[in-house]
C-alpha cells in the first residue's frame, strides 16, 4: 500500500484542500484498523504523533505513562506516528503520516493557516475517538498547531478528563507571530473550562508554565514537570567518591541540531583535555558528517578502534543505556536555541543518578540544578573551548561536586516536580478506572 509523503498532505492542506488530504490517507488508516483488532476497549488514550523511533523522549515517555497508568488500573492505547524507525509495540497503533515536531518547511503565518492545520487535526483525533471510546485523553507534546483540534475532538467525544504535555511558548521554528500562538491557547483554555473538562498542563519549564498562565490557564492546572521519561533512573543508588584515575564523560541521546553533536566531535578530536579523560559518547555519524565532513568522522571512527573513546550506535536498549549512563562521572549537556527556556529528560536521569552535569548558563536546567541545592559547572558559549573549560573546572572541583550531586538527588525526589511526587499526585486526580 502507498504512503502518501508529509509534503504532499500539507501542499493540499495549505491550498484549502483539507479534505483531500484526509481522503488521500483514509485507505492506509482502515487498513491499520483492521490489522489492530481493536479487541479491548482502552480507558486512556495516549496520543503522541511525534513517537516516530525505537529512542528518546517521546517513547521513554509513553512506556512512562502506560506503566504508570496500568500500575493505577487503567487499561491504556498508545496511538503514534508512521515509521520504520520504530519497532512495532504490543496494543500500541501507528497512525499519524504527519509528525508534529514542526510543519516541515511550512510557516503558519496567519489565523487562517492555523485553522487549516487545525482543521486536519481535528479528523485525525477525531477518528481515533470514534474508534476507541476512551475515558481519559492525554496529549503528550501537544502544539499551537493542534491544541484546539484535541479540545475539540474531547469534547465531541465527550471526554472529560485530558492531559497535555507542553514543551515549548512563543519561541517555535514554524510561526514567527506570538500572538497566533497566543490564540491558539486561549480558545483552548476556554472552550475546556467552558465545557468543564478537568486537565491538567505539564510544562517543560518555569518558563513554559508562565507562558501558559499568561494565556489563561489557572496555575493550580499547570504543573512543572520535566523529566517524566527519567522514571527509569529512580532506582539507582549513587555514591560519594574521590576524582577516579580515569574521568568517564558522557555525551548521550539524539543527534539533533539543538543538542550540537558537532561541538562533541571537535572537542573529541581537539585532544585538548588530559589523558584522564574518557569519552563515552553517542554520535549519529551521518549527522556529522553532513555538518562536517567525513574525514571527522573516520578520526572520530579510528579514536573508537584504537580504545581512545568509546563510541556507542544512537539507538541503545533500556538496560545498555543505563548502564552506561550510571557508569559516567560527567555528563554533557551543549544545549541551545529553545534549550533556553525548557529542560532535558537527561539532565533529570543525570540527578537521579548522581552524575555531575555540564549545562548551559542561565537556562531552566542549570537553575533548576541549583534550587536543588547543585553548583554544576557551565559554559557561556556554545564552542569547544568554553565547554573545555568547564570540564576542567569539574576535575577541579570533581569531589565537592560529586558529594553535592548526591545531595540534589535526595532534594530532587522531594520535589513537586519528581516522578515519585507526580505519580502520587496523578493517583489523586484521576478519576477511578471506568470497567
Amino acid at each position: 500500500m502507498a504512503i502518501v509523503s508529509e509534503k504532499l498532505i500539507w501542499d493540499e492542506v495549505f491550498e484549502g484542500n483539507v479534505q483531500s488530504a484526509i481522503k488521500s490517507t483514509r485507505s492506509y488508516r482502515e487498513a491499520l484498523i483492521t490489522l489492530d483488532g481493536k479487541t479491548t476497549q482502552p480507558q486512556v488514550l495516549y496520543i503522541e504523533p511525534s513517537l516516530i523511533s525505537n529512542n528518546g523522549h517521546q517513547l521513554n515517555l509513553a512506556k512512562y505513562y502506560e506503566q504508570t497508568l496500568r500500575d493505577l488500573g487503567y487499561r491504556t492505547k498508545v496511538i503514534h506516528g508512521l515509521s520504520n524507525s520504530l519497532s512495532p509495540q504490543k496494543d500500541w497503533l501507528p497512525y499519524f503520516l504527519v509528525p508534529h515536531h514542526t510543519m516541515a518547511s511550512r510557516n503558519i503565518g496567519s489565523l487562517s493557516d492555523l485553522a487549516l492545520v487545525e482543521h486536519y487535526y481535528y479528523s485525525e483525533f477525531q477518528s481515533i475517538f470514534d474508534l476507541y471510546k476512551a475515558q481519559i485523553g492525554i496529549f503528550a507534546t501537544i502544539r499551537f498547531t493542534n491544541i484546539l483540534a484535541a479540545v475539540k475532538a474531547l469534547i465531541d467525544n465527550n471526554v472529560k478528563y485530558c492531559i497535555f504535555g507542553v514543551m515549548e511558548a512563543e519561541d517555535v521554528p514554524d510561526c514567527g507571530n506570538p500572538e497566533i500562538i497566543r490564540s491558539a491557547y486561549r480558545q483552548a483554555v476556554a472552550l475546556l473550562e467552558e465545557h468543564e473538562i478537568q486537565h491538567l498542563f505539564i510544562a517543560e519549564s518555569n518558563y513554559v508554565q508562565t507562558f501558559l498562565t499568561s494565556c489563561g490557564f489557572q496555575q493550580k492546572y499547570v504543573r512543572v514537570y520535566p523529566g517524566a521519561a527519567a522514571k527509569q533512573m529512580t532506582n539507582t543508588s549513587p555514591v560519594i567518591k574521590q576524582l577516579p584515575k580515569k574521568v568517564r564523560v558522557g555525551y548521550l541521546g539524539g543527534s539533533r541540531a539543538v543538542r550540537h553533536p558537532e561541538l562533541i566531535a571537535d572537542l573529541v578530536l581537539s585532544r585538548s583535555l588530559p589523558s584522564t579523560i574518557e569519552f563515552h559518547i553517542q554520535l549519529d555519524l551521518n549527522y556529522i558528517e553532513s555538518k562536517r565532513s567525513s574525514i571527522i568522522c573516520e578520526e572520530i571512527c579510528e579514536l573508537d578502534r584504537n580504545g581512545s573513546i568509546e563510541l556507542y550506535p544512537p539507538g541503545l536498549s533500556k538496560q545498555e543505556y543505563m548502564t552506561l549512563f550510571c557508569s559516567l562521572d560527567i555528563i554533557l549537556l551543549p544545549y541551545g536555541e529553545r534549550y533556553q527556556q525548557i529542560g532535558s529528560t537527561i539532565l533529570i536521569e543525570a540527578i537521579y543518578a548522581g552524575v555531575i552535569p555540564i549545562l548551559p548558563v542561565d537556562s531552566p536546567m542549570s537553575e533548576l540544578y541549583t534550587s536543588l541545592g547543585g553548583d554544576a559547572p557551565t559554559f557561556s558559549a556554545l564552542t569547544t573551548t568554553s565547554i573545555r573549560d568547564a570540564i576542567t573546572d569539574c576535575l577541579i572541583r570533581f569531589e565537592s561536586l560529586k558529594k553535592t550531586a548526591v545531595c540534589v538527588r535526595d532534594n530532587w525526589q522531594r520535589h513537586p516536580s519528581s516522578t515519585e511526587q507526580w505519580q502520587s499526585y496523578l493517583r489523586e486526580w484521576l478519576p477511578s478506572p471506568r470497567i
